[in-house]
């Protein structure tokens, strides 16, 4: 069982000096873990520099210069562990040699042992049970040796300190046991604070989001600020393909991110089972090798059933491993969240359906009278554009079809006509419905010439007849105006313009 404090990132940059960088790395940092960390590594630091008075004043020259050395290891060893946040083995060895070296030299061997206690609180709220339980089985060999060579170094006399010593064995190896329980406290905490800030967070970000790429980067990052908050957390999204399960996201560390995985994964998944329209609780995957090699470590792995969005269509799963255990509040976040995400969808798509029956015309699909003039308003608010065209597009004799032929002829008669007009316009052309057989075309950045051309496309391309059910042909024509200006004119202007030149070529028509 590994202990490891949760990551963040600093609110300012960080200082570029070697002074600076170490005068924030030696602060006081925020957070009850690190600082719990902070507190006893001073704490054995102080102890260590209050042991050394004791064993100098009456040392010898060699045994002065062993205290010293073994002192000078020990502090450089518990200072740079506490910067890494990690030791090493080599750290650990180094450790036993210099208590060995202090404790051989001292007229009280067992004086170093309040300086150890002091040590092994902070070293052992990180790393493996396995490395936290051999520290104090390593000390007290080393004082233990250190005892039995007292006598024969030096001048020595032989002491009652073996009793003592016996008597701290116990006292060295409980402090591992509180130490490590109150690690797991205050990472608990931690983790929960952290996981909840996050999760408070994008609940406040998707609040009124109705766009979906805006959405999926608001859990996009609420998945990385999980990451951070739980020591070694990897999260990937991965969509139900047949038999398979598609990674879609991923993130945490991986060291060979996977693109497909057996769907047997995440369970039995009955082919007529209803989709979810929420989160289903957590559950164990059903092999987690295949994620541990991903991954590059041993984790617990668990997968939830996400909420099928209709818009999206298919069937997704979250798998969430992290090393010892994955905390319950975070499962909780990422369920809450799914759920919140879902009805975020629904949303948007429920905004995307009222805007577009607010600015489409029902009959035809083309832009109506309110969404075209938007348009028309914004071409010609474009400083980028040298001109703006509209095109007025009026059917000739549409009353006479719809009295002859009915208002169903009518119908297929104007989305015959939207049709053509999208076929004949230019693509980035705006194509609406002004009302009755009124149409517009606006053409952006297009000078009077241009214009004029797709004038008789659009022209033309009404001309065709339309054939309807049972052969009855249904002769079409229109009379179409164009007006040109630059940015900067009135939109109403223009479109009156436009309108006046349609009834000048109907008036020619005739």
């Amino acid at each position: 069982m590994t202990l490891a404090a949760p990551t963040s990132s600093p609110a300012t940059d960080p200082p570029t000096s070697v002074p600076g960088r170490l005068r924030t790395s030696l602060g006081r940092p925020s957070g009850v873990f690190p600082a719990t960390r902070w507190l006893f590594a001073r704490l054995a630091l102080l102890s260590l520099a209050v042991t050394l008075p004791v064993p100098l004043l009456t040392a010898n020259l060699v045994e002065a210069g062993a205290v010293l050395l073994g002192s000078g290891v020990l502090a450089t060893s518990w200072t740079f562990g506490y910067l890494r946040g990690r030791t090493s083995v080599g750290a650990d060895v180094a450790d036993t040699i210099a208590v060995f070296a202090i404790a051989l030299a001292s007229d009280v061997p067992s004086s170093i042992v309040a300086a150890l206690v002091s040590a092994l609180w902070f070293r052992s709220l990180e790393g493996t049970a396995t490395r936290a339980y051999l520290r104090p089985v390593a000390y007290s060999a080393a004082l233990a040796l250190a005892l039995a060579l007292w006598p024969h170094v030096g001048d020595h006399v032989s002491t009652t300190e073996g009793l003592q010593f016996l008597a701290t064995v116990p006292m060295l190896f409980l402090t591992v046991v509180v130490a490590r329980r109150l690690a797991w406290m205050f990472l608990e905490r931690q983790v929960r604070d952290a996981v909840g800030a996050v999760y408070a967070a994008a609940i406040e970000q998707l609040l009124g989001l109705t766009d979906c790429a805006a959405i999926r980067e608001v859990a996009a990052e609420a998945d990385r600020g999980f990451c951070q908050a739980v020591p070694g957390l990897r999260i990937a999204k991965a969509d139900a393909d047949g038999q398979h399960l598609v990674i879609d996201v991923r993130h945490g560390d991986w060291v060979a991110p996977p693109e497909r995985l057996p769907l047997a994964l995440v369970g039995d998944v009955p082919a007529g089972d209803r989709p979810r329209e929420r989160a289903s609780a957590a559950r164990p995957v059903a092999d987690a090798r295949l994620l541990d090699a991903a991954a590059g470590a041993r984790c617990v792995w668990v997968a939830l059933s996400l909420p099928v969005v209709p818009r999206l269509g298919a069937r997704s799963w979250l798998l969430v491993g992290a090393p010892g255990a994955v905390p319950s509040s975070l499962i909780r976040a990422l369920r809450n969240l799914a759920n919140h995400m879902a009805l975020a969808y629904a949303v948007a798509e429920a905004h995307d359906a009222l805007t577009e029956r607010a600015t489409t015309d029902a009959l035809t699909g083309l832009a109506n009278r309110s969404a075209f003039t938007t348009a028309l308003g914004g071409a010609l608010a474009d400083g980028s554009l040298a001109h703006v065209s509209v095109l007025f597009v009026d059917m000739d004799a549409f009353k006479e079809i719809n009295d002859r032929l009915g208002h169903q002829a009518g119908d297929q008669v104007l989305r015959e006509v939207a049709t053509r007009l999208r076929r004949a316009s230019r693509p980035g052309d705006t194509c609406g419905r002004l009302g009755g057989d009124e149409f517009a075309v606006l053409l952006p950045g297009a000078d009077a010439k241009a214009a004029a051309i797709v004038a008789q496309r659009v022209a033309a391309a009404v001309r065709a007849p339309l054939r309807r059910a049972g052969d009855v042909v249904v002769p079409l024509s229109a009379s179409v105006g164009c007006a040109t200006a630059a940015t900067g004119t009135d939109p109403e202007v223009l479109l009156r313009e436009a309108d006046a030149a349609m009834y000048d070529a109907k008036r020619v028509s005739r």
